[in-house]
């Protein structure tokens, strides 16, 4: 090789660097941005959404929409606790299930009786 081959190689290598650096950053911000942005829906909220929404009007509609959402409360407390091994966390678990079920009860007294009851 002569030197001014030599020396256009390394020009061109030179020149190339900074376009490949660029390639190698965007590709690692997009991979870092995917990761972030993709967080996944908690169970308890996707089985809510499975509820749909409360039929004020039917009466036996709203008593399944009831029963679905306490279901979800009670899978999100069994999964919980399922997956904690710590006593803390697992009385955090207790008491987010007890919240959301007192939430689930509205102004009915037996009701949030009944959460501070099962979830004590």
């Amino acid at each position: 090789m002569s030197p001014r081959e030599a020396q256009k190689t390394r020009t061109s290598l030179k020149d190339s660097q900074p376009e490949q650096t660029m390639i190698i950053l965007v590709t690692l911000s997009l991979s870092l941005l995917e990761g972030f942005g993709a967080r996944p829906i908690p169970d308890y909220d996707q089985c809510l959404e499975k509820c749909g929404e409360d039929p004020l009007d039917d009466a036996e509609k709203s008593h399944e929409y009831d029963e679905c959402r306490d279901k979800c409360v009670e899978d999100g407390h069994k999964h919980c606790i399922g997956t904690s091994t710590d006593p803390v966390r697992r009385r955090k678990c207790t008491q987010e299930a007890q919240k959301r079920c007192i939430e689930n009860c509205g102004d009915e007294e037996d009701c949030i009786e009944f959460c501070f009851y099962i979830y004590a």
